[in-house]
């Protein structure tokens, strides 16, 4: 009986420890909000932002095995922030955000090459300007979702981007209110979104879809 206790103890031990947050290095650029991340092997990227006076196009990349910040190429394309950003076969993609609050959204996305330590300008979305999107990544291909042209209302769209193709391609809009920076992931060769700034009488929403790729649908969840 004592060794069950002890085992369940252990256990218990284990499972909070595996749960807790460990604090790392703090960036080694200036502070800031609004900036996009992505991540490739075991390195993480930040890029844009800003500090609520200027906007930044520096470029950070955190070593997960160092513990450590290296500075890298800036970003080509205007400093912004709310942008986004996502990885998809060891290249980093960035692009979208604005300005500042009421400003028009950025349409453009740019590919860093982290062996190369080059940005190339990559095509345009074929579609209004947007900040704060969210995206989520499925079979080699990024979905974009939602996101504020300038004002409300938000946006419902969703957009893939194919990196092979360097080409974007319109799904079927989510059948809900419009949002900006939803949370968006993909599970088992679907994608979901939920949450985000609906520009309701709280700003805030609870929602949560699942697209089916292979029916282009969207049944609630």
């Amino acid at each position: 009986m004592k060794a069950v206790a002890t085992s369940l103890l252990l256990g218990v031990c284990i499972g909070a420890s595996a749960q807790d947050w460990t604090q790392r290095m703090d960036l080694a650029g200036p502070v800031r909000w609004g900036a996009s991340g992505f991540g490739i092997g075991t390195t993480g990227y930040i890029c844009g932002g800003t500090n609520g006076s200027m906007n930044y196009t520096d470029l950070w990349a955190w070593d997960q095995v160092t513990d450590t910040w290296l500075q890298r190429a800036d970003f080509p394309g205007d400093a912004r922030r709310e942008g986004i950003g996502f990885a998809i076969g060891g290249i980093g993609y960035y692009g979208f955000g604005r300005t500042g609050v009421g400003q028009p959204g950025y349409n453009d996305l740019w590919a860093y090459d982290p062996v190369l330590n080059t940005w190339e300008q990559r095509a345009s979305l074929p579609g209004v300007g947007r900040s704060t999107p969210s995206a989520f990544i499925l079979d080699g291909k990024a979905y974009m979702i939602g996101g504020n042209p300038q004002s409300a209302p938000y946006l419902t769209e969703l957009w893939e981007y194919d990196p092979v193709a360097d080409a974007w391609m319109q799904h079927v809009d989510l059948p809900a209110t419009g949002r900006s920076g939803p949370v968006a992931f993909a599970l088992n060769g679907k994608g979901y979104v939920g949450s985000g700034n609906d520009n309701s009488a709280n700003y805030a929403c609870s929602d949560h879809w699942q697209w089916d790729p292979a029916q282009d649908q969207w049944p609630p969840r």
